[in-house]
Formats: C-alpha cells, sequence, structure tokens
C-alpha cells in the first residue's frame, strides 16, 4: 500500500493525499485521489505528470485559468486551493465534491425534466461565470461537473482556453470529448464562448434521455453526425425545453444564444408559459424546422467544401500522371510537349496530339456515386484524324480511396447497331451518354457494352498517345 504523501503548496497551505484512494477515473490529464487539508478538511488533489516542455506549458494551463478565477464570482466552479510540484508531477488542490454528473447519471438514467432543468441551470451558471472571466471551458460533460454543497459545479480546466489568447500560442485547437465536441471544434477553428453553449446542448439530451444526441461510434462518426445531422427528436412535455435545447444544438454558432447568461435566462423561464396551446406548439414547429434546415444546410456546406478539396487533390493528381506519361512519351518522341490550358490539358507533338476536356461540372444520376472529376480523351495526329474520343477519366472512391480511373467501352459482338462510339474498337463516351449509362457501368446486367476499367497511369496515357497516332484518315 502506497503512503500518504504530504506536501507544501505555493500558496502556503499543507495538504495530505492518499494514492491509494483514487476518486472517480483517470481524466485526460491526470488522477485525483482523496486528500485532507491541515485541519482535516476533505480535499481533492489531482496529480499530473509533467513529462515534456510543451506538456508543462500545457498542463499547467489548470493553473493559469486557477489565477484567472481567484477573483471572480465562482459559486458554480469548483475553486483550485492551492498548487505545487513534486517529483515531477503538478499537484492541483481541488475542492472535494460528493460525485460527478456522469456517476449520477449511471445511477438514475434519464432524469425527471424538473430535474434536469435545475442541473442545467447549475451548468449554465457556471459557464456564465467562467465566461466573465473570458475563460472558455471546451470540454463540458458529465463527468466535468461535480456536485458540492447542494450545487452542480463545473470542473476540470486542463484544456480551458483563455479567450483573450490569440490564435498563435498553443491552444489545443480540436481537442474535447468526440460526444460533446461542437461543429466548428470538428471543423479546426478556434473555440469561442458559443462553443460551450453546444456542448451544454448535449449535455442537457443526455439528461432527458440517458444519453448524448450522437453516438459515434468512431470519430469520422461523431464529425460526420455533429457536422451534418439533425439531433434526435427530444420527447419532453415542456415545448420551451425543447425549444432551448434545439437552438443549444444549432450548427450555426452565431445562431445560438447570446451567451451563457442568455441561456441561464432561457433557462429560468422554461415552465413559465402554458405548454400547450397554439402559441407554444407554432414555436415549437418552427424551432424543428429551423434545427432541420440548419442541419441541412450544414450537410450541403460539409459536402460542397469536401467536394472542393477533393477537387484541388484530383488536379494535382491529374497533373502528375500525365506529366509523368509526357516524360515517357519524350524517350520515343521527343518533342512532345505537355501543356494546361484551363480545362483542357494537352500532350502534343509531330505526330500525334492527345486532349483532355474536363467537367467540372458534372455529376452523377445515381445517388451516393460521388464523382469528383470527370473528362474525355480526344485523340487526333497529322494523318487528319481529330476529335476521336478514346477514353474517359473519372475520378472517384474505390475501396475507401480515391483516385483516377480509366474508362474504356466495346460494343457487344452481337449488336447490328451501336451508336455510342465506333463499333470495332475501343472508345470513350460523351459527358451526356456517360451520365445516361452510369447505371449500367455499376452493375452486372447485360449492356450494349462491355467495359474495360483499370487505373490510370503514365503507362496508360502512353498507350492513348499511341493509339491516337494510329487512327485511320478519316473517310471523305
Amino acid at each position: 500500500m502506497k503512503e500518504v504523501t504530504e506536501f507544501q503548496g505555493d500558496r502556503g497551505g499543507t495538504w495530505r493525499y492518499d494514492p491509494s484512494r483514487q476518486l472517480g477515473p483517470q481524466g485526460g490529464f491526470g488522477r485525483v485521489y482523496a486528500a485532507t487539508a491541515e485541519d482535516g478538511t476533505a480535499v481533492a488533489v489531482k496529480v499530473v505528470d509533467l513529462a515534456s516542455g510543451v506538456a508543462v506549458r500545457l498542463r499547467r494551463r489548470e493553473v493559469e485559468i486557477a489565477d484567472r478565477l481567484q477573483g471572480v464570482e465562482a459559486e458554480h466552479l469548483i475553486r483550485v486551493l492551492d498548487t505545487a510540484e513534486l517529483d515531477g508531477k503538478l499537484l492541483l488542490v481541488m475542492e472535494r465534491a460528493d460525485r460527478s454528473l456522469a456517476d449520477h447519471l449511471e445511477d438514475r438514467g434519464a432524469l425527471a425534466e424538473d430535474e434536469a432543468i435545475e442541473i442545467l441551470r447549475d451548468i449554465a451558471a457556471g459557464l456564465r461565470e467562467l465566461h466573465q472571466a473570458s475563460v472558455i471551458h471546451r470540454d463540458l460533460k458529465p463527468a466535468n461537473v461535480l456536485l458540492h454543497d447542494g450545487r452542480w459545479k463545473l470542473a476540470d480546466f486542463g484544456i480551458a482556453r483563455d479567450a483573450e489568447i490569440g490564435t498563435q500560442t498553443v491552444t489545443f485547437l480540436g481537442a474535447g470529448t468526440w460526444p460533446y465536441m461542437a461543429p466548428e471544434t470538428w471543423r479546426g477553428q478556434s473555440p469561442t464562448f458559443k462553443t460551450d453553449l453546444y456542448s451544454l446542448g448535449c449535455v442537457a439530451v443526455e439528461l432527458l434521455t440517458g444519453s448524448p444526441p450522437f453516438r459515434g461510434p468512431e470519430e469520422a462518426d461523431f464529425a460526420r453526425q455533429h457536422l451534418e445531422e439533425q439531433p434526435p427528436d427530444l420527447q419532453v412535455e415542456d415545448a420551451s425545453l425543447k425549444r432551448l435545447v434545439l437552438r443549444l444544438l444549432l450548427k450555426d454558432p452565431a445562431a445560438r444564444h447570446q451567451d451563457a447568461r442568455a441561456a441561464e435566462e432561457a433557462l429560468a423561464r422554461v415552465g413559465e408559459a402554458a405548454a400547450g396551446g397554439r402559441l407554444a406548439a407554432v414555436a415549437l414547429q418552427h424551432a424543428e424546422e429551423r434545427s432541420r434546415e440548419d442541419a441541412e444546410r450544414a450537410a450541403t456546406e460539409a459536402k460542397e467544401t469536401r467536394r472542393q478539396e477533393l477537387g484541388r487533390q484530383a488536379a494535382e493528381d491529374l497533373a502528375d500522371v500525365l506529366q509523368e506519361a509526357t516524360d515517357l512519351i519524350r524517350r520515343q518522341i521527343p518533342e512532345v510537349e505537355f501543356s494546361w490550358n484551363g480545362t483542357a490539358p494537352t500532350i502534343h507533338g509531330p505526330e500525334a496530339t492527345l486532349e483532355l476536356h474536363l467537367d467540372s461540372a458534372f455529376r452523377s444520376p445515381i445517388e451516393r456515386d460521388d464523382i469528383i472529376g470527370f473528362g474525355e480523351v480526344v485523340g487526333g495526329n497529322r494523318r487528319g484524324a481529330t476529335g476521336e474520343l478514346l477514353a474517359n477519366l473519372v475520378y472517384e472512391e474505390d475501396g475507401g480511396r480515391w483516385g483516377w480511373n480509366l474508362y474504356r467501352f466495346r460494343a457487344q459482338a452481337a449488336l447490328r447497331e451501336y451508336r455510342l462510339g465506333p463499333p470495332d474498337r475501343e472508345h470513350g463516351l460523351s459527358s451526356r451518354d456517360f451520365r445516361e449509362h452510369r447505371q449500367y457501368m455499376r452493375s452486372n446486367v447485360m449492356h450494349v457494352f462491355v467495359i474495360r476499367k483499370v487505373a490510370l497511369t503514365a503507362d496508360g496515357i502512353g498507350d492513348l498517345y499511341a493509339e491516337a497516332m494510329e487512327l485511320p484518315v478519316p473517310r471523305e
């Protein structure tokens, strides 16, 4: 059994903690142990390892925040009473709470509306006090809400951010706990006071239903849900409570409450108005519509942002392949050049030309068939062949990875009539025909053509250039 550790704090107190009596599970920045003051008062000591220079700076943030809060009204915040460093560890002496809200929920499950509202009022008051000191919590969750002296108070400011600190300093950008992280945090944006309000909305849903609004389970799932999905329908009797929670959970920070004080005041008004009646029903209907529209807009914006990012990636990937192909062709035909003018990258030489007609506006007609880049490969040669559609290029996802694929089509041998291209050799499709026949490319049903689809490579472009050189003289 480990012996009780006694230490002197920086503020003059004498404290003793018992390493064998851990209070609650380990947090992200240390363990908390039962401790006592010199007069026997029960306190808690948080022990944090100081492993590196960066860790020292970041993990002492809690000390800085504690100092910032010394002169602030803090009836709903767990106070840090003293600090010390001992054997490479940072020690934070705090008020000892009775239990955490996480433990309370584990014992009770979903709470009655009146109890949930009282707890939410305490949490909102704690956020108001914290924000008045220009501090953003950034990790609000039930495990960081503690019952002390009959009130629920905020604790654990290990990744809290001073709202006055510029983004050039170390600020734990993107840190937090997945089920409670606001959309702007997932986007990598700097947090604001309204970031804490979104987390308050997540906690509210958990109090009322027994679980937070989004359940992942993986990080990518949480990101998508917080960024794009509407919160699940909240089955509560009080329409004003439901409206309040829906507003806290809006994806757009500007649309949430003005600040923690406004949220606290809104919570104080919950239940004052009649729960039924025409006005309450219409107001709730508008709140639900706003929540749905907010999620739909966020999903559309996220998808378009992703398309733009993938579009830039596709352009760079294609440029690399075409340049490699040009280098390959030059070994046989030194005069060949590569140019990219607008939407028509071209490999041209004295014998033949390959031109890519890229269609940035191309969209697949099939749901969940994202095509980010599409192009027609057109060939011609010095014999007079021109505008021959040899193949298609498609930037699409295969097996979780994005890349350019080369599509070539050939008519079924038994066909008497075939209008999509030359019946005697492989060819490409116009963007209109490709879109029209896309569904057949994704199925195993018999169709007028057979498909050869391969990953785009420099060798593949070289073969197309050779084919362009061999194109026959056009018929009169």
